[in-house]
């Protein structure tokens, strides 16, 4: 698998960019029931969120929607985040399109690590990724 090669020291954004993926390719299995995609989309949401605004975080504490718009993570994915640690667990559509969003702004923000084909060497170039994902793998 592609991520075994980074070991402990995998770049956040490629981290958490592979937790999004690894929710999309488990929802296109159909090997999970509603509720529990919702889990695993709020999981991988809620720690995109922190893990990558963490990284602007100073001494001082700064407001969650301000290092979010710092690092082009949409606010309304940030609220998704706040429901999704502190209150009803939204519909699965709804995460669903958080994980696109999110995963989409880890190749549109300038210096940022994604898995777009402007980053060569994380997936394309990796003889790993030559069959695809296999899903016992994840």
């Amino acid at each position: 698998m592609v991520l075994n090669r980074y070991g402990p020291k995998m770049p956040l954004a490629v981290d958490c960019t592979a937790e999004l993926i690894r929710c999309k390719v488990l929802d296109s299995s159909g090997r999970l029931k509603s509720h529990e995609l919702i889990l695993s989309y709020g999981l991988a949401l809620v720690r995109f969120v922190n893990l990558i605004t963490e990284r602007k975080q100073k001494m001082v504490s700064i407001p969650l929607r301000q290092l979010a718009r710092e690092v082009d993570i949409p606010i309304w994915v940030v609220d998704l985040r706040h429901e999704l640690t502190h209150g009803k667990l939204p519909q699965l559509a709804l995460c669903r399109k958080g994980e696109a969003e999110s995963a989409a702004s880890t190749s549109k923000a300038p210096g940022r690590v994604g898995w777009g084909a402007e980053q060569p060497g994380l997936v394309g170039d990796d003889p790993a990724c030559a069959g695809g994902l296999d899903l016992d793998d994840l």
